[in-house]
């Protein structure tokens, strides 16, 4: 043992904070024992964390060699560029590059030749354009409808396939052993009343016992926020797999289940009574029907909010919160919400209800793709239906619950939209609250017999009740894009940029996220036409839940030309944004469009260009690039209605070039006074001891990289002379290798930062620095900085379009001169306070929710109208 124990010495460390007791061997040997066993915790632990370095050290070689790697890659990629640039054929078809550059329209002609040419020699040509008539002239497009051909075969889990690859397309890595086993339970077993004594049989027992485990509760007492009341008669192998597929939900929303037992003949009172904790059942002594029941069970239920739930429903991943979270919001009017449904087979079964002028109505978006754009954004509808609808428990005592009028079943639902709607409150159609819905198990298909013949019945009695407001309703079948989400007499406006806007990723995108968000608040309809025409699973959904239409070309194909066709009649204003993509769409919507076109630019290409030119070595190539830009900003301008620049400067340069069309300086950022930072002690720095500057930015825009590349060679030596302690942070996206190369030391790069983590870098930081040599217009990380409550040192290039900038922050352009100002900034000082607080009073004024409606209300005169409306309010 003493062997042992000298071996595990010269193997370790000694801790010398550590009392070395004697070793002896006598008596019981508990002390040598426990030394030992000490000593070999000691030397496994030390063991585990040599093994845990061994392979932190070859990640850090496999990470090397995979950088290595592909730097290796890229300068084969550019050497191959360069290669390709200096061919005969590249110089030979550069007229045909500029050209079809230049005139975007030109270029798709002859696409569009080079297909039809395509089409006619392989025979496709006529079944091509029958399928282009019908796309131009059907309300729902022909890629929306499923064919049969899609919904044929099972997976080996027993769902359809193509419900299968839809959840996993829409939920990627959950697991839906629940799902799937409510599945199979309902659709693989007879068709037949489950009576008591088969409530002993194998399946139907270790289902019981599985419900049983999950709703249990702690302590037994359940204190719920939602309550779930499924109506029930019979039926019960559904009222199972509907309870499986709840009780497997993870939910934020604490909840209850009330099965509301219409007098059921099958074992359905046994087996529910049997399951407990978060499950009861509530049975009339009378059989009620649907109305009556869930009326009565209502008044049973414990929740600030209700729901009503199908017993023939399976509810996917996250439907409870998604269909709850929008009735919690702060003042919110939001009276009713509705699901997305599909049939058991994964296709949509509906996406909201819409009524028509003459009382018919539509479960719309029935038999079409799930996954496509129209079906996927938050947004107002008449009625949804009443298979799964939630409602604050208020708003239904208010309106008395379902209306007896339409006893015992049907329309209900779609009556009680109508009455919170009569109230002031909205109906909202919420496509992530999701739930495969079996349709026709209570009643049937066949509304000639039966209950389901109350359908016809109380279509008339609705249509009766609600004359005057189906009055304003869209005729029968038009307009359907504007019917199915109550847009009539909204203004509608259509957005155009070149994607989904990544705000967290660049200034451009930070700033159509802030328009477009005012523009939802101003209850305007918007839509939005990303030009790359991709459904952004990042951030696409976030746009999508504020009520965004975001048009995207998949599942299927979409070019903007027969788009607009179908649609430019909604619009009243078109929004475009960047002048290579407005070039893109100009032609179409002059045609097609009686909407007001504004042009929106973030700056001005062309003088941007220029001032890289006066900055870098001359070059025929960006020659060519400062006429290209030249010439395409001139086109749009001369194309639209009104246009728009975030400095004065720049709405001044463009009405000297003799363009008709009014320019105007629309601030880049709109904030409230809750998104100003208010700072504790200004005058203090956050680490005396390590002062930190910081600077954000994307590098795909080329200023950046040329102006940190200067501020990291030029300027930082300089500081850290003064300054040995200080730190200085590179954040933004997309960082290039000569800039990921300044990293070490006092240099950091952060490469992509979410916008959590940059606000709480924002709050470690002393100043920001603007080093930029050459750009154009207003400078997003500018106002930013501002906001976020820091002094900034900039160049005169920065500060660009800024009013009153001088007094916020230190405006200098030589290396010395910066040098200095970025080290009395990291300084302590009541210089720093003053500074801070002439960069928030600048944002307040130049840069608040006013001012922009203030210059936007000049060409859309409707958020004037609104703003009085509010004052009124």
């Amino acid at each position: 043992m003493v062997e042992t124990f000298r071996r595990d010495v010269t193997d370790r460390p000694i801790d010398s904070g550590r009392d070395v007791l004697p070793m002896t061997s006598g008596g019981d040997g508990k002390i040598v024992h426990s030394v030992d066993a000490e000593l070999e915790a000691e030397r496994r632990k030390h063991g585990a964390s040599r093994r845990r370095e061994a392979r932190l050290q070859r990640r850090v070689k496999e990470l090397e060699l995979q950088l290595n790697s592909a730097t290796a890659a890229l300068s084969s990629t550019h050497q191959e560029l360069e290669r390709l640039k200096a061919s005969a054929s590249w110089r030979a078809l550069a007229p045909l590059r500029n050209l079809m550059g230049s005139y975007p329209a030109v270029a798709r002609r002859l696409r569009q030749g080079a297909k039809l040419t395509y089409w006619t020699v392989t025979g496709q040509i006529v079944g091509r354009l029958k399928e282009s008539i019908a796309y131009r002239f059907s309300p729902l497009r022909p890629e929306m409808r499923l064919p049969a051909s899609a919904l044929v075969g099972k997976s080996p889990d027993g769902l359809p396939l193509f419900l299968e690859n839809y959840l996993l397309h829409r939920w990627p890595g959950h697991d839906f052993q629940a799902i799937k086993l409510a599945y199979r339970f309902v659709t693989e077993r007879p068709n037949s009343p489950i009576d008591e004594a088969m409530l002993q049989e194998t399946e139907i027992a270790a289902l019981l016992l599985r419900l049983r485990e999950l709703a249990a509760v702690d302590g037994g007492v359940v204190h719920p926020s939602v309550s779930i009341i499924i109506p029930v008669h019979n039926a019960l192998a559904h009222t199972l797999a509907c309870l499986l597929s709840l009780l497997s939900q993870q939910c934020l929303h604490s909840f209850e289940i009330i099965i509301a037992d219409d007098v059921s003949t099958d074992a359905t009172s046994a087996a529910i009574s049997s399951i407990g904790g978060k499950v009861r059942v509530v049975r009339p002594e009378r059989n009620l029907g649907f109305v009556r029941n869930c009326n009565a069970a209502a008044k049973d239920a414990r929740g600030t909010f209700l729901i009503f739930l199908n017993n023939d429903t399976i509810a996917l991943p996250g439907w409870l919160d998604a269909l709850i979270t929008p009735l919690t919001e702060v003042g919110s009017v939001v009276g009713l919400t509705c699901s997305k449904l599909l049939n058991g087979d994964g296709s949509l079964q509906e996406a909201g209800g819409v009524f028509w002028q003459d009382g018919t109505a539509w479960n719309y978006g029935r038999g079409a793709d799930p996954r496509a754009y129209p079906f996927n954004f938050v947004r107002e509808t008449d009625y949804g239906s009443g298979a799964a609808i939630a409602i604050p428990m208020a708003r239904w005592q208010e309106v008395g619950g379902f209306d007896d009028l339409f006893a015992p079943a049907y329309c209900e639902d779609a009556d009680l939209a109508f009455a919170l709607r009569a109230r002031g409150y909205r109906t909202l159609y919420i496509p992530t609250a999701e739930i495969v819905h079996h349709e026709g198990v209570s009643h049937g298909r066949d509304d000639s017999k039966g209950i389901k013949a109350y359908q016809v019945e109380n279509l008339k009695k609705l249509r009766a009740k609600w004359a005057v407001e189906l009055a304003s309703h869209f005729p029968n079948g038009q307009n359907v894009a504007m019917a199915v989400s109550r847009s009539r007499f909204k203004p509608k406006i259509l957005v155009i940029d070149h994607y989904v806007p990544q705000w967290d990723r660049d200034a451009g995108s930070r700033a159509m996220d802030g328009y477009l968000r005012f523009l939802v608040a101003n209850r305007f309809h918007v839509t939005f036409w990303p030009d790359n025409k991709a459904n952004d699973f990042q951030y696409g959904p976030t746009y999508q839940n504020l009520g965004i239409e975001i048009i995207y070309a998949w599942p299927g194909q979409i070019e903007f030309e027969d788009w607009i066709v179908q649609r430019g009649a909604d619009f009243d204003y078109v929004i475009i944004s960047r002048p290579h993509v407005a070039l893109n769409v100009l032609s179409h919507l002059k045609k097609y469009t009686p909407a007001k076109l504004l042009f929106i630019g973030h700056d001005l290409h062309g003088a941007r260009l220029r001032a890289e030119r006066r900055v870098s070595n001359p070059s025929a190539e960006l020659d060519r690039e400062i006429d290209k830009a030249d010439a395409m900003e001139t086109s749009v301008w001369q194309a639209v209605d009104a246009i728009y620049y975030p400095s004065k400067e720049e709405a001044d340069y463009v009405s000297k070039r003799g363009i008709s069309a009014p320019a105007r300086a629309l601030p880049l950022f709109l904030f409230g006074e809750d998104d100003i930072a208010h700072r504790q002690n200004a005058s203090a720095l956050q680490n005396a001891d390590a002062p930190h500057a910081m600077f954000v930015g994307g590098f795909r825009h080329r200023p950046n990289v040329d102006g940190i590349l200067w501020f990291c060679r030029e300027i930082w030596p300089l500081v850290k002379e003064q300054l040995p302690s200080a730190r200085f942070t590179i954040a933004g996206s997309e960082p290039p290798l000569e800039i990921t190369q300044l990293m070490g030391g006092s240099i950091d790069v952060t490469g992509y930062i979410s916008d959590a983590d940059l606000d709480a870098l924002y709050r470690s930081a002393d100043i920001v620095v603007a080093p930029l040599r050459f750009g154009a217009g207003v400078k997003g990380k500018v106002i930013e900085a501002l906001r976020q409550g820091l002094p900034l040192a900039l160049t005169s290039v920065a500060a660009e379009g800024i009013e009153d900038i001088a007094e916020a922050g230190v405006v200098v352009d030589e290396p010395e001169a910066f040098a200095n100002a970025v080290i009395e900034l990291l300084r302590a000082g009541e210089h720093r306070r003053m500074r801070i607080s002439k960069g928030q009073e600048l944002i307040r004024k130049h840069y608040s929710v006013e001012a922009v409606r203030s210059v936007l209300a000049e060409d859309i005169p409707e958020l004037a109208a609104i703003s009085e409306d509010m004052k009124l309010k």
